[in-house]
């Protein structure tokens, strides 16, 4: 409605402004028809005026010279006024041409005077004026082309016809090809697009190792529920299970693992730590790779260093951290929910390590705990996981020898179970001594000068005591590796009485039969009478005490590179061993995770016997 009134508005004014104009067009007529009859009566009035001078002058000329002849005077009379007016007009006009001047002629006038013309009527009509586009013509040329042959077309044969007609086959499928090819592209740009991105590619990395998880799941088809366990075989001398190789030809080729540990919250996952790969510039000189026993191909988790990675541990407090040391002396900090790089990392400076880290220990309990390194200068140094800026403690270690003024040369370190105060640490020179972190009644801080441990010839590669097994106890326990082929078995002296001066303490059994450098070794956590030691010929043997103290129960050669680590899952059945050739073996022992109840007895009587053997040669 509101656009319909507007348009009977503007018509309404457009009728106005026609009616304006139309009356000023009245009004400019009336003038102008007016002024016309004016100048009408005026004409009459001059034409009157001027035929009575004419007639006077006439008059004058004729009194004077006389009248004319008849010739001329008929030939007067025979002009009208018209014509005199008309020849006046004329020779007015042609006299700058050169023709007859006016005078030659003499004519008469008509005096009777012209009637005015009749005044024209003019009436007032009202008339509504219409604007119409006028209408459009549109015009066409035609025309027809035709091709005149002046010859007929010859006839096609049919060989024609079908080589035509498959030039046309191969002419289409080539532009369908041709399509189809650039609908691949633009979909496989696309399909790039997709993949490059970081969700779908977490997406991808987390569903694929769910599936691998899935299939390496072990099942023994062909197993017999029907038969009866053969309860007279012998355990001790079961074999060696290779079940499992980790590897991965990308990131750890030309590296050797360093140190090996079992996460404590998830059974299955284990990591390898890793030193520098010289090929590879442009790698990280580091790495921590968390393997899956139910995934082979790939690294669970995989955390770049700035330095060689020497020792590595998960946090028995925290389930998804891992801290490592490096061989520039920094202490790193990974988490497993974190990225690649360490979120927390010790500074490189004189507060910390400025010597390679290659011993790590994690003491204390859930709510106060402690993360202690050992560097090869001798110093040793307590942190707190969440703050690295600087040590809580720093202990520096000097040779106990009155007669040597150099640091102790630590190679190896371990807690006994449960003791956070006092520690055991091998050492360059093939001994092993007491360190104390405080001081205590009649005992200082630092190195226990009294009691030295000797018995190696070579530097102590490897130092482990004893793990809390059964009711028994035997945490005073311990075991050592050095570059002189042996494994030794020792007995830590009671904290409550040292020795009042230097002593020489001989270990309780000497395990020789090594063929080459004994790289590390590690007691059962199940059996307590067993261990395992990996040497630099690529051998893991299996010892059980309780059976035989000259020669191990079962030896397998996994590769003729060297053995470095070796570390015992928590129910003691699988043996993960690191390689200096970067792979990782896993190795099953069915028999140490289920111990019979009398190994502990047995195992007691076997210390005893060599504690009075050594006893007795004292």
């Amino acid at each position: 409605m509101e656009q319909r009134r507007a348009e009977l508005d503007a018509k309404r004014q457009k009728l106005n402004e026609l009616r304006k104009q139309r009356a000023e067009r009245r009004k400019t007529m009336t003038q102008s028809v007016g002024d016309e009859a004016t100048a009408q009566e005026l004409g009459i009035s001059a034409n009157s005026s001027f035929v009575s001078k004419r007639q006077n002058i006439d008059d004058l000329v004729s009194s004077l010279v006389g009248e004319r002849t008849n010739s001329t005077s008929s030939l007067s009379i025979g002009v009208n006024t018209e014509d005199i007016s008309f020849s006046s007009n004329q020779g007015s006009a042609s006299g700058t041409g050169g023709n007859t001047p006016l005078n030659t002629l003499s004519p008469t006038f008509d005096n009777s005077p012209q009637l005015p013309r009749p005044s024209v009527k003019l009436e007032i009509v009202e008339t509504v004026i219409f604007d119409q586009p006028p209408k459009e013509k549109v015009l066409y040329s035609k025309e027809v082309q035709t091709n005149t042959s002046l010859y007929d077309e010859p006839e096609i044969n049919e060989e024609e016809v079908q080589r035509r007609l498959k030039e046309e086959r191969e002419k289409e499928e080539q532009l369908k090809q041709a399509q189809l090819e650039e609908e691949e592209a633009r979909a496989l740009e696309l399909e790039e697009e997709k993949l490059n991105k970081e969700e779908f590619l977490e997406f991808i990395n987390s569903s694929t190792k769910v599936v691998e998880r899935a299939l390496s799941q072990p099942y023994d088809y062909l197993v017999d529920y029907t038969q009866a366990e053969d309860h007279n075989k012998d355990d001790a001398v079961e074999a060696i299970k290779l079940t499992q190789t980790y590897f991965d030809e990308r990131l750890t080729h030309n590296r050797s693992v360093m140190d090996i540990d079992w996460s404590i919250k998830y059974p299955e996952l284990f990591l390898g730590a890793y030193n520098k790969n010289l090929a590879a510039e442009h790698d990280p000189d580091g790495l921590v790779c968390v393997w899956n026993t139910h995934l082979t191909d790939r690294a669970e988790f995989i955390f770049h260093a700035p330095s060689d990675v020497l020792t590595a541990k998960f946090s028995p407090f925290h389930p998804n951290y891992i801290v490592g040391g490096t061989y520039t002396g920094q202490i790193l900090l990974w988490d497993t929910r974190s990225k690649r790089l360490p979120v927390l990392k010790s500074p490189l400076n004189s507060t910390g390590h400025t010597h390679p880290v290659y011993n790590l220990s994690m003491i204390g309990t859930h709510n106060a705990h402690n993360c202690i390194t050992a560097s090869s200068d001798g110093m040793i140094c307590a942190w707190q996981l969440d703050l690295l800026a600087q040590p809580q403690e720093v202990l520096e270690l000097l040779h106990p020898s009155p007669l040597r003024a150099d640091d102790l040369g630590i190679t190896a370190l371990d807690f006994p179970t449960n003791e956070t105060a006092t520690f055991w640490v091998g050492t360059e020179e093939g001994a092993v001594y007491q360190i104390n972190r405080y001081d205590r009644a009649g005992i200082k801080v630092g190195v226990h000068p009294n009691d030295i441990y000797s018995g190696h010839s070579g530097p102590i590669t490897s130092l482990h005591f004893h793990p809390q097994v059964g009711a028994l106890d035997f945490s005073d326990l311990f075991l050592t590796t050095s570059f002189d082929w042996t494994v030794k078995l020792w007995q830590a002296k009671s904290l409550t009485r040292p020795s009042p001066t230097p002593t020489q303490i001989a270990p309780l059994a000497s395990f020789e039969h090594g063929s080459d450098y004994i790289l590390d070794a590690q007691w059962s956590p199940s059996h307590p009478g067993a261990f395992g030691s990996v040497d630099a010929g690529g051998n893991f043997s299996v010892w059980n005490l309780n059976h035989d103290l000259e020669i191990p129960t079962s030896t397998l050669n996994l590769t003729s590179r060297g053995l470095n680590k070796i570390k015992w899952d928590k129910d003691g059945s699988k043996a993960a061993i690191g390689a200096s050739d970067g792979k990782i073996y896993v190795c099953e022992v069915p028999s140490l995770s289920n111990p019979h109840s009398e190994d502990g007895a047995i195992f007691q009587k076997t210390v005893s016997s060599l504690t009075r053997n050594v006893f007795n040669k004292d």
